[in-house]
């Protein structure tokens, strides 16, 4: 009988009768070689971070709210205790309801005691975290490494960062600017796959940048421009609106909760008046936010003359 050779067919079948795609060799090298890519940018992150902070360590504390939210609190020079926990929970000392800093604090003094340099190390390895986790959550939003690249090593060597990490009184920025990043990265894996167990990480992670500091009451805004891009969630589902309806909903009533809630914990500044004319107050918050806006974009794009006081203009 004469040897007939089989030839196996170019498109192999399934059990189904439906062609097997065969995945590229090309696309598995991109997956595998992404990961050492990203791996090395985060290591070049929290180095370009170390160097640009390595004076810090050497720095002390400064008379200026460092008194009130470290040496001379007895609450924090104390350390974590359950004394402290309640204290932290309860106060608005400083004019701010931020519980976890006040613990973040505690816990420094916990650990280094007094020592100004390890407390500044702190606040350079939360911000050194931060970059990394910008990185991260931009790569996966957009799919692109290098120009998540350039935005993280922006973020790390911006001085308008300076204040926040230098300045161990605005501990609350950097650790408040963490939870803020959590919760983006868990908002994106949450639009990925939906499910509850993944929203309530998403909850969570944005109470907690609350407790670090009540800024983050602006969060749910971005997540909604996150939604249009790059997640183009709304015009997916632009027609499946019970889609969006749990999240708008919840992140609106933090919103709510804070916006009502936190004010009356909150003493009206000592320098207003306390029935100014309608007129003249119009005008103090027009010349209050003309002047401030323009001082936050004139510093984005240079440090020359700055400091920790300004003026609002007359």
């Amino acid at each position: 009988m004469p040897h007939i050779k089989s030839e196996r067919p170019n498109n192999p079948q399934g059990s189904t009768g439906q062609p097997v795609e065969r995945p590229a060799l090309r696309d598995i090298l991109s997956v595998y070689s992404a990961a050492p890519k990203t791996g090395l940018i985060a290591l070049g992150l929290v180095i370009l971070v170390i160097a640009s902070y390595e004076r810090v360590g050497r720095y002390g504390f400064v008379d200026f709210d460092d008194s009130e939210y470290i040496y001379e609190n007895p609450q924090v020079r104390d350390g974590l205790t359950f004394r402290g926990v309640g204290w932290a929970f309860t106060t608005t000392h400083a004019a701010n309801w931020h519980p976890l800093t006040w613990l973040s604090h505690m816990a420094d003094v916990q650990m280094f005691g007094l020592d100004a340099g390890w407390h500044h190390w702190m606040n350079v390895l939360i911000h050194a975290v931060n970059a990394v986790l910008l990185l991260l959550v931009l790569k996966r939003m957009t799919g692109t490494i290098w120009p998540s690249a350039l935005v993280a090593a922006l973020f790390a060597v911006h001085p308008l960062h300076v204040e926040s990490v230098a300045w161990l009184a605005e501990r609350k920025d950097v650790l408040s600017t963490f939870f803020w990043l959590v919760t983006m990265a868990l908002y994106v894996r949450y639009v990925q796959k939906p499910d509850a167990w993944r929203y309530l990480g998403v909850t969570l992670s944005f109470v907690f940048g609350l407790l670090s500091k009540p800024i983050l009451v602006t969060l749910p805004c971005v997540l909604l421009l996150l939604d249009y891009w790059p997640l183009r969630r709304l015009t997916r589902q632009i027609h499946r609106v019970r889609d969006l309806r749990l999240p708008s909903g919840s992140k609106f009533l933090l919103f709510s909760w804070k916006k009502c809630l936190l004010p009356c914990w909150q003493p009206p500044p000592a320098s207003l008046p306390t029935s100014p004319k309608r007129p003249k107050q119009r005008r103090r918050r027009w010349t209050t936010f003309r002047s401030t806006n323009g001082f936050q974009t004139r510093f984005s794009h240079t440090r020359s003359t700055s400091s920790t006081r300004y003026g609002q203009g007359r």
